[in-house]
């Protein structure tokens, strides 16, 4: 695997901030990130988890393990993405009834953090995160699709 698809930090026992960096998600990276998700204790919303989306997503085959490995489990997900396509893939949850996974465009973070109920403490230290994945700057998803 020549270039990472994802980078994964947990933020807090159960929230984690997920960073894909391109349009097709690498198998082995995709399923060490649903592992986690199992093996980690839920907090009382869940497993929280926030997307910066760089314009692709999961696969067919990648979303069915990530439904059937945590179906029934509570997940409260936000995706921030400006593409079409990820919105699409949003949809496909949805209608494989994960009801709390909600996109956002990029001006519209604050709303990704309310949905996920994130306190000022777990904002601080997400944004820590981001700057340190992108190097100081703000991770900005790719634009249009």
């Amino acid at each position: 695997m020549a270039d990472r698809t994802l980078t994964i930090r947990w933020v807090a026992d159960d929230f984690v901030l997920v960073f894909d960096h391109t349009d097709a998600l690498d198998d082995r990276e995709w399923d060490t990130f649903v592992d986690a998700l199992v093996d980690r204790p839920a907090g009382p919303m869940g497993v929280r988890i926030l997307v910066y989306n760089a314009g692709g997503g999961p696969n067919a085959a990648q979303r069915a393990r990530f439904d059937r490995r945590l179906r029934g489990r509570p997940t409260r997900i936000a995706v921030i993405c400006t593409s079409l396509f990820p919105r699409a893939i949003i949809k496909a949850f949805h209608l494989m009834g994960f009801l709390h996974v909600t996109a956002f465009s990029p001006d519209q973070e604050e709303g990704a953090f309310r949905h996920l109920r994130l306190s000022a403490a777990e904002i601080a230290s997400l944004r820590e995160e981001l700057a340190k994945i992108r190097g100081g700057s703000r991770p900005q998803p790719a634009a249009g699709a």
